[in-house]
């Protein structure tokens, strides 16, 4: 009976990393036992450090955009249908809050995660 049911654990954990460690890298183009390396961990980090810079870029000409439009003059050209000529119409003046400084280049800094000790009782 403990034989039959180690055999079963054996199959059951050769199945396990049959799958993680050789089917799924192959499916998804990594290499082969990703448990035993440490590319991995720095992969990732290299995504996140990619996902951080890419945010802060569109945050950039996000940024840019909206002083773009707030720098616009306060003028609107008319329909032309209605009057049959086109005229300039002031728009109200509307209080907007100052710009923003133009961001400058900035590395993002990718902040490692901080170990937490255990609270002492």
């Amino acid at each position: 009976m403990l034989l039959a049911f180690l055999e079963l654990l054996l199959v059951i954990f050769s199945l396990v990393v049959l799958i993680t460690q050789l089917i799924l890298p192959a499916i998804n183009g990594q290499k082969l036992f990703p448990f035993f390396r440490k590319q991995g961990k720095l992969e990732k980090e290299l995504d996140d450090a990619k996902q951080a810079v890419v945010e802060h870029n569109l945050e950039v000409q996000i940024e840019e955009t909206l002083n773009s439009v707030q720098s616009e003059p306060d003028v609107v050209i008319a329909d032309e249908s209605l009057s049959g000529e086109s005229a300039a119409v002031s728009k109200p003046k509307v209080k907007r809050k100052p710009a923003a400084p133009k961001p400058t280049a900035v590395t993002p800094v990718v902040k490692p995660k901080a170990k937490r000790k255990p609270k002492e009782q």
